[in-house]
């Protein structure tokens, strides 16, 4: 229940706990557009914090709230709210969970090879299950993540709540801090997942990057890097891209090529039953260009 406006703001519920004089809660005050927050953490003490632009959190009595809910500079009042990640039901709708529940497949053995921006430390999935790390943007780097793409994709494939939660990752960088990579970095770590396959376990390479094809699929150097990748036995997974609103022949190449899996983006409306689902309009379509 966030609080309403100005002169009419409402005491949020978890606020009306705090009924002893003594008693504080956290408070997240939220400033109208223009009004200067300085005055008011001068104000609330050395527990008041600034938290963006308008924005101050505080541990408040009944009194001060009260207080607050008669200036005019504040646009609303809220508890401290716990905030959940959203992939709660992601696993279930793409009927992940089957893998667990009928087969015992976790991920575990199994390494994904992780083409893309990096990985933050310790940020997506315990470091003991990162078996490697290869920067190939900075050849003195540690393929830390500086744009957050590779992260991202590291948990949904293989952080506590991703699809494949016992899974081992080597994350190999290609993409920048701008989230740009050259064709020639892409190329190097696809040849160096082939190399280092039997090393590390790797059976999946993941590849949510591309660009729109200009040639046929069997002469581009990606397609023709997957396609050995694919002949030396790994799956390779990659993306359909974001230019579906431009409608169809907008897969993305290495997508385009027959033998790798081509995943689009789904809207699963946040339930697991597969009768809503739709793709989302961003996704990339087919058929795919030139072939």
């Amino acid at each position: 229940q966030a609080a309403v406006v100005a002169r009419d703001l409402q005491i949020p519920a978890a606020t009306k706990s705090v009924s002893s004089p003594g008693a504080t809660t956290t408070v997240v005050i939220q400033l109208n557009e223009g009004s200067d927050a300085s005055a008011l953490l001068r104000s609330l003490g050395p527990k008041a914090a600034s938290l963006s632009q308008g924005a101050v959190s505080a541990e408040l009595t009944r009194a001060q709230i009260d207080a607050l809910t008669q200036q005019l500079d504040v646009l609303s009042l809220s508890p401290d709210r716990l905030v959940h990640a959203n992939l709660e039901t992601a696993r279930s709708a793409a009927n992940g969970d089957l893998a667990y529940q009928r087969y015992g497949v976790t991920g575990k053995g199994m390494t994904v090879a992780l083409i893309d921006s990096g990985l933050a430390p310790q940020a997506a999935l315990p470091e003991a299950r990162v078996l490697a790390r290869v920067d190939f943007v900075d050849p003195r780097g540690n393929a830390n993540d500086l744009f957050g793409h590779g992260t991202h994709i590291a948990g949904i494939v293989a952080g506590e709540r991703g699809i494949a939660p016992a899974a081992n990752v080597v994350a190999l960088r290609v993409l920048n801090d701008k989230g740009e990579g050259r064709l020639t970095d892409v190329l190097k770590a696809i040849d160096w997942t082939i190399r280092n396959k039997e090393r590390y376990g790797i059976r999946v390479v993941n590849l949510s990057l591309g660009y729109a094809p200009v040639v046929s699929f069997r002469v581009d150097p990606v397609n023709v890097a997957v396609r050995r990748a694919w002949a030396a036995g790994l799956v390779v997974v990659t993306s359909a891209g974001n230019r579906g609103r431009s409608g169809d022949f907008t897969i993305n190449a290495p997508g385009n090529d027959p033998t790798v899996l081509t995943i689009g983006a789904l809207n699963d409306f946040n339930t697991i039953a597969r009768g809503d689902d739709a793709v989302a309009s961003y996704s990339g379509r087919g058929p795919s260009l030139l072939d």
